[in-house]
């Protein structure tokens, strides 16, 4: 498929529009909320114990430390990123996965193979990171859950399909990759990634999977799984969300074997917890019409709106717009 071909698809897609292109409606729509709430930064009270409850530039580590350790993948957080080769993996084998710890959209996340990855990674390092064992399990969600005193709820899963290519025993590697749509916003690190197969001709149905990282900025297709959504479903997210300081609303982004575990609860391993940045991420599923897709962000933003105002009244505190333009203002400039 020509670039052109792209350009025209990613128009229509809405999943593939810029962050503040899809999301440009919805300022009215934040600013109609902080006026009843009465509070510019209202949303930050969903979240107490997060910075400006979890928007952005806060600890991911420390976040993920408050799960019970049967729910998290072997995490170590080095906070002394003058140092970071003094880190190398004490406890972990390769592969293990490096992402900052003040990350977001996947910026900066890699599958590390080895000591030689490692080692060109650490020399760029400017910021506190984490390592984290590598989960191979097959099936990953983004499970979007919220709780108060007298509730809990999940309003999205989306579970992730991995960027692939598929052989048909006559095409090359590298025009199987350049013709695929997922692959075109990484293109030139899928390039240099598998340099040394892009004349290889794939068998006719062999798969290779490009890319590691579940993130739709990497190519992952987000697929709309809220037909999974089950009050025995809730329970279990009520258990792994119990232990964390503050938190009503966010998401928990894990991978598990098979959906008999994530319904039993175990073998679940969460690899991260977002804030109130979370999406509604099923919203990106290529068969989700525009009108649908902003109906259900809107009753995302109105669930926000409702957790807020019930923390705000129970005498939870909000930063000034000072505050905000000043930490604004550092994240950007880091």
């Amino acid at each position: 498929m020509r670039r052109s071909g792209f350009f025209w698809q990613k128009l229509i897609r809405f999943e593939y529009w810029p962050f503040w292109v899809f999301y440009f409606p919805f300022l009215l729509a934040g600013l109609y909320f902080a006026l009843r709430a009465r509070r510019l930064l209202y949303f930050s009270a969903v979240n107490p114990d997060m910075h400006l409850g979890g928007l952005f530039h806060y600890s991911k580590g420390r976040v993920l430390f408050q799960l019970a350790s049967k729910y998290r993948p072997r995490t170590a957080l080095h906070e002394d990123a003058s140092k970071p080769e003094t880190f190398y993996v004490r406890d972990f084998e390769f592969p293990f996965i490096f992402k900052p710890d003040f990350g977001e959209r996947g910026k900066g996340v890699a599958l590390v193979r080895s000591l030689k990855e490692w080692r060109s990674i650490y020399k760029a390092v400017r910021s506190p990171f984490l390592i984290q064992e590598y989960i191979d399990y097959p099936l990953e969600f983004g499970v979007l859950y919220y709780k108060t005193g007298t509730e809990s709820g999940i309003i999205s899963i989306v579970s992730k399909g991995f960027l692939t290519i598929t052989g048909d025993g006559e095409t090359t590697f590298g025009q199987l990759l350049n013709a695929n749509i997922r692959a075109s916003g990484n293109r030139d690190h899928l390039q240099e990634k598998f340099r040394n197969r892009m004349e290889e001709v794939l068998p006719a149905g062999e798969s290779v999977l490009l890319e590691e990282i579940g993130n739709h900025c990497r190519g992952t297709e987000f697929i709309n799984s809220n037909n999974l959504i089950t009050p025995e479903l809730v329970k279990v997210f009520d258990e792994i969300a119990a232990p964390l300081s503050g938190f009503h609303y966010g998401r928990f982004d894990l991978k598990v074997p098979s959906l008999e575990d994530l319904y039993a609860g175990r073998n679940i391993k969460v690899l991260e917890v977002n804030g109130v940045n979370s999406e509604a991420a099923h919203i990106y599923d290529k068969k989700m019409r525009l009108k649908d897709a902003y109906r259900d962000v809107w009753n995302q933003q109105r669930l926000v709106y409702r957790l807020a105002k019930r923390n705000i009244a129970k005498g939870v505190q909000t930063p000034s717009l000072a505050y905000f333009i000043k930490a604004l203002y550092a994240y950007w400039k880091a």
